[in-house]
C-alpha cells in the first residue's frame, strides 16, 4: 500500500507557525521567561530544548525584552542582520575553508 509523505517542516518553521497562532500576550509571556540554562548538554532533554527554542523565538518577536545579561544591546540594523543570518537569508555556504578563501580571493 502506497503512503503519502508530506514534507516535514523545519523546527524553526514549525515553532514560528505555533507562535503565529498564539495571542500576543502569550508570546510576550514566553519571551519574558529566561531560558533554563543547562550546564551539561547531556542533561538537556528534547523537551528542554524545545522549550528553550520556543522562548528564544518568542523573544525574537518581541524587541521589548532587551538583551540577555551576556548579550550586548544591538542597534536595529545589527539585530536585523543577525536575525537574517540565523534564518539563512543572504548566507553563502561552503564545503570547506579552502573553497571559502578561494571565493574571497585570499
Amino acid at each position: 500500500m502506497a503512503t503519502i509523505h508530506e514534507e516535514i517542516p523545519a523546527l524553526d518553521v514549525l515553532l514560528d507557525s505555533i507562535l503565529d497562532r498564539l495571542p500576543d500576550e502569550v508570546v510576550a509571556s514566553l519571551a519574558s521567561m529566561r531560558p533554563k540554562t543547562v550546564r551539561r548538554k547531556k542533561g538537556e532533554t528534547l523537551a528542554d530544548q524545545l522549550v528553550r527554542l520556543t522562548q528564544l523565538r518568542a523573544r525574537a518577536r518581541t524587541d521589548k525584552a532587551g538583551p540577555l545579561p551576556d548579550e550586548p544591546d544591538f542597534n536595529e540594523v545589527t539585530r536585523r542582520t543577525i536575525e537574517d543570518a540565523r534564518a539563512g537569508k543572504n548566507v553563502t555556504r561552503y564545503e570547506s575553508a579552502e573553497e571559502m578563501f578561494a571565493d574571497l580571493g585570499i
